[in-house]
């Protein structure tokens, strides 16, 4: 627990101890937990509404099948769907995510064990717990899931379609609060200086942003990415 604290607060602290004994687990669910938490919350005030009021405005989709989109947004399996969903794809992002950043530093040629990479970004997950509570508070005040902490805020009347909102919407706060966690410890498990490490890991994460407008620029609007 201690360590989750100093996260918040001394992160170096945290990474430091991470670097004698890395550990992973107990971060990842207690992040998840407080996800599933809030997600639950919303779920049925906010989160159903707005699906089914996207499902009913698809003009290029068939009644029909916009009635069986809506008829699986009722009953109980939302419910289950969506914490079973949660859990799976945050240990699949875990993992897939300490993968290529390990591959990226091995290229750079820095080395470390995979359980400490692991612990790194396992810990810098715990930004989303302040993430997940600031933004289900502001849904259910808004009634709407279309809620940001990014600079999506400073054109606030873009279509949520476009490419360049898509871009915009990932230039958030906590996103930027967590790559830094993840540079920080990086720099102390790699040993390398923090700007090796900043480099790195926001030049990864500048690229994302860079595929994320180029796809968006191909698909066709209404396909999600």
């Amino acid at each position: 627990m201690k360590k989750i604290m100093n996260l918040y607060f001394s992160p170096m602290e945290t990474f430091k101890a991470l670097n004698e004994k890395p550990d992973w687990i107990i971060p990842i669910v207690v992040t998840v937990v407080v996800v599933l938490i809030m997600t639950m919350i919303a779920l049925p005030k906010v989160i159903l509404p707005d699906r089914a009021k996207a499902i009913t405005e698809m003009d290029q989709i068939p009644e029909e099948y916009k009635e069986k989109a809506l008829e699986r947004l009722e009953g109980v399996g939302p419910y289950i769907q969506t914490p079973i969903a949660i859990v799976i794809f945050s240990f699949i992002l875990l993992f897939a995510q300490t993968g290529i950043l390990m591959l990226v530093f091995l290229i750079s040629g820095s080395r470390a064990p995979f359980k400490k990479m692991l612990a790194i970004v396992s810990y810098s997950y715990l930004t989303g717990i302040p993430e997940v509570i600031l933004k289900t508070m502001m849904m259910l005040i808004k009634k709407s899931t279309h809620v940001f902490t990014s600079l999506a805020l400073v054109v606030p009347n873009m279509d949520l379609k476009s490419p360049l909102f898509k871009v915009l919407s990932r230039i958030d706060i906590f996103t930027i609060w967590q790559l830094s966690l993840i540079a920080l410890g990086c720099s102390v498990i790699y040993g390398v200086d923090r700007k090796k490490s900043f480099s790195i890991i926001f030049g990864l994460w500048v690229l994302w942003l860079i595929i994320v407008l180029i796809v968006a620029s191909v698909l066709p609007k209404g396909i999600g990415f």
